[in-house]
């Protein structure tokens, strides 16, 4: 189990919504959501990396995306903004988080469609946020 630090988590959420609403300029629907999830060993996992447990997983839903932005969605130095929008590095630096605290990422898109970016935490026995 892990705690997570409860600064780094909001920055990580803030992250993900930014990149949501700059991905809709002309407007649309974002859907954030945390639930508690079982992930068995004979499941059909959608990140084959992820073993089996208790985890929370948090969704963040907007506009999708192609297939090359998805493959370096987690490297820094790419982006699909223009160079004076936004900052660029927040999925690399959400990436980043996620694996500090031994999660998984998972993005599943449908150009023009949607995207749903997938967050799994190891779910912890209490509320254990730290607060810096």
């Amino acid at each position: 189990m892990c705690s997570l630090d409860e600064s780094e988590l909001k920055s990580a959420i803030l992250n993900l919504l930014a990149n949501a609403r700059d991905a809709i300029p002309e407007g649309g629907e974002i859907i954030i959501q945390a639930t508690n999830i079982l992930v068995k060993h004979d499941s059909e996992s959608i990140n084959p990396e992820i073993t089996p447990g208790e985890y929370v997983k948090l969704r963040v839903s907007g506009s999708g995306m192609n297939r090359k932005s998805i493959e370096k969605a987690f490297d820094p130095s790419f982006t699909t903004r223009e160079t004076s929008v936004g900052i660029g590095l927040s999925l690399s630096m959400i990436y980043a988080f996620v694996k500090r605290y031994d999660g998984y990422i998972h993005i599943h898109s449908q150009e023009k469609l949607g995207t749903t970016i997938m967050i799994y935490f190891h779910r912890a026995e209490a509320t254990q946020l730290t607060k810096n």
